[in-house]
């Protein structure tokens, strides 16, 4: 339970900060009006 917790905690988190990074370089004007 802990490794599960450990893979989706760290890796997880870190995967989904570099789709958010490649989401914000396709779509900049999309970002913009969401953080706006």
């Amino acid at each position: 339970m802990y490794t599960v917790n450990y893979i989706f905690g760290g890796f997880g988190y870190h995967y989904l900060l570099v789709v958010f990074g490649f989401s914000i370089k396709k779509r900049p004007n999309q970002l913009n009006d969401w953080v706006l």
